[in-house]
């Protein structure tokens, strides 16, 4: 991004990878791939995450003026205070020229993530930025203080930066984010349902000062940051997975597919108005159609928007059950006693377990569709950590 914003760079100008290895004074610079990647466009450099194209590129663009690249870090956010109202935010560090550790191999090093320490939501706020078309928002944890039914504050959102880059450079960025995961290191959590945007993430972790190896072994980091749905951004996501095996630690393949775990559970869950026909019509043939049951809220919402008639006298009940009528939807009021095991026959497979953990157990599940068997049996006495097993048809 700096480069591009300075006009040092295109996505599709091309870069020598060499044969995977490049030296910067005494320091030997590595990609993954073994022979390396060869000569390649920056965009796909970035897709497949060389090491070698982006410490090359950034020396050659920055090795004069050192300075210029710093700043441009700096004006991107990385390095900016969140003021978040939960009290241990982490301290930034990125390395100034004035440190005396700076050697040859800090700017190509810096360049790939190294000599810099961001906590994980600072680098999710970064990537909120780029899929906001640059303005870089605050983090909220709260919409507002409620008290008695009286609400005592309101939240607003606030704007840390009004632009992090030009939207040339965002417009850039947010394509090559997405030939990550169509082409490059995280293709692997590809669908054809949405798309993800996002950049997978590999760094070995220091030992204090005494280097990268213990005991003759690596620790990692492996990370995917990014967000979904890639054109029409609605979340953002970060995932860090610390000290993974040693034989399986690549970003792509340990984070990237917590995140694409997150996001089809998002995805499926979302119900988003005007995404379909405004007011589609029902056509029904004798009895309404059949509904799962579920937690009142989302169930009354589904019914609404489809325009299905269902019981007026709404229970006052977190969690209904339903039943198809000849006139309408009937639901019911499903009561739970505390210290008992729920009947949850008939709901959804997310709200089963939604209810079942809120209570304290744990849940084995198979097949797809609604729960029609559950074992222990509703009503069963329990202890917190009791696992509970449900089967699931259609």
């Amino acid at each position: 991004m700096a480069c591009l914003e300075d006009g040092l760079v295109s996505a599709n100008d091309t870069i020598d990878t060499y044969a995977g290895e490049y030296k910067f004074y005494e320091a030997t610079m590595r990609d993954s791939k073994p022979g390396g990647h060869g000569n390649v466009t920056i965009q796909r450099s970035f897709e497949v995450s060389s090491n070698i194209a982006f410490s090359r590129l950034v020396t050659k663009c920055y090795g004069g003026n050192k300075q210029r690249f710093l700043d441009r870090l700096h004006d991107l956010g990385l390095c900016d205070s969140l003021g978040i109202e939960i009290k241990g935010e982490g301290h930034t560090y990125m390395k100034s020229l004035s440190d005396p550790t700076w050697s040859g191999t800090t700017l190509p090093w810096m360049s790939i993530g190294y000599e810099i320490k961001i906590t994980p939501l600072q680098l999710l706020t970064f990537y909120n930025a780029v899929a906001n078309n640059g303005t870089m928002m605050r983090p909220m944890f709260v919409e507002a203080v409620v008290k008695d039914g009286k609400t005592l504050e309101e939240k607003k959102p606030h704007v840390m930066r009004n632009a992090i880059a030009s939207r040339k450079t965002i417009r850039t960025v947010r394509e090559m984010l997405k030939g990550v995961v169509e082409n490059g290191t995280a293709s692997n959590i590809s669908n054809t349902s949405y798309k993800i945007a996002g950049k997978t993430g590999t760094a070995q972790v220091a030992h204090g000062g005494k280097g990268y190896t213990k005991d003759g072994t690596k620790r990692y980091l492996a990370s995917f940051a990014g967000y979904f749905p890639a054109d029409d951004p609605l979340y953002s996501c970060v995932v860090m997975v610390y000290g993974p095996s040693n034989r399986v630690y690549y970003g792509n393949v340990v984070a990237g597919t917590v995140v694409k775990d997150i996001a089809d559970r998002v995805y499926a869950a979302e119900f988003r108005k005007g995404s379909g026909q405004t007011h589609p019509e029902v056509l029904t043939s004798g009895k309404m159609p059949y509904s799962k049951g579920g937690h009142k809220q989302e169930l009354v919402t589904a019914l609404t928007e489809l325009r299905i008639p269902h019981s007026s006298n709404i229970p006052s009940a977190d969690w209904l059950s339903s039943k198809a009528q000849e006139a309408q939807v009937s639901l019911s009021a499903q009561h739970f006693t505390k210290g008992q095991v729920p009947d949850v026959r008939g709901m959804g497979a997310s709200d089963a377990v939604s209810l079942l953990e809120s209570q304290g157990m744990k849940v084995k599940m198979s097949g797809m569709g609604h729960v029609s068997t559950q074992s222990p049996a509703p009503g069963t006495t329990y202890s917190n950590g009791t696992t509970i097993v449900i089967g699931l048809s259609n």
